[in-house]
């Protein structure tokens, strides 16, 4: 039998070679899960805008600022982001916690990163449907008040 000879980095790059493939398609698919989401949320957002333009011109005949007015818009997104973030919350830890559990090294899991992922999407979610509120609250509303 002929001898072969490996280094030993060698022989651990080919037993992460499925994890990596792993962690490249994961990577590619949380990137096009981030952008359907976010279109989604900004059309919902802007469907959501359009239908209370009227309350929106309301508001501000009768005095409300635009910070104020914007404030009303965001809450209510933000409100089911929170939600989804505590409802999602404990489904990751369970499957990172059996992910991590079958290497050899183990690496305990650190709730900071779990609180670190829910500031990103509250964050992206906010600057989503921010935009679509500023501009709503900067409308005339003299506008919206004659169009219906």
């Amino acid at each position: 039998m002929p001898f072969e000879a490996r280094f030993i980095d060698q022989e651990v790059q080919d037993s992460f070679e499925k994890e990596v493939r792993l962690s490249k398609i994961a990577g590619v698919f949380a990137g096009v899960a981030l952008l359907v989401s976010l279109m989604g949320l900004v059309v919902m957002s802007t469907y959501f805008i359009q239908q209370r333009r009227q309350e929106i011109a309301v508001r501000k005949v009768f005095g409300a600022e635009e910070r104020v007015v914007v404030r009303h818009l965001l809450r209510p997104y933000l409100l089911y982001v929170g939600i989804g973030f505590v409802l999602a919350a404990p489904v990751a830890w369970s499957l990172l916690e059996r992910w991590l559990s079958s290497y050899s090294y183990r690496i305990s899991m650190n709730m900071g990163y779990l609180l670190l992922v829910g500031l990103f999407c509250l964050s992206v979610s906010f600057l989503a449907v921010y935009f679509q509120s500023r501009h709503a609250a900067r409308t005339n509303p003299s506008l919206n008040l004659k169009a219906e």
